[in-house]
């Protein structure tokens, strides 16, 4: 079926963190687990939601980087997953992956 709650609240903490290995690796990570709080169609519902992310850059020449990702987001009502793979290049020289790279690619999750 479709889902479209009215509004949507999660009350949830959150784990966050940035990895780099040497200067052609980048890893970000995300957790969450938590309430879920619903309204859809005048019924408020709460509900345990957990959302998993995972990205990485790898810089594969000084032109080309790999960017891999993926979202997995679980309620007792749905469970979606999200993943993304592609190769980009770059006209000028790069020396290393930074901080910018891996929140370009989650961004690109949700596209």
């Amino acid at each position: 079926g479709y889902f479209s709650p009215k509004t949507m609240a999660i009350i949830a903490p959150m784990l966050e963190g940035f990895y780099f290995l040497n200067d052609k690796l980048g890893i970000h990570y995300k957790v969450f687990l938590g309430g879920l709080i619903l309204n859809n169609q005048g019924k408020n519902s709460v509900d345990l939601a957990t959302d998993i992310y995972l990205g990485g850059v790898y810089m594969l020449s000084r032109n080309i980087f790999l960017n891999l990702s993926g979202e997995y987001r679980k309620t007792s009502k749905y469970s979606e997953l999200f993943t993304s793979t592609y190769l980009q290049y770059f006209f000028g020289s790069r020396y290393n992956v930074n901080k910018n790279d891996l929140i370009k690619l989650e961004k690109e999750v949700y596209k």
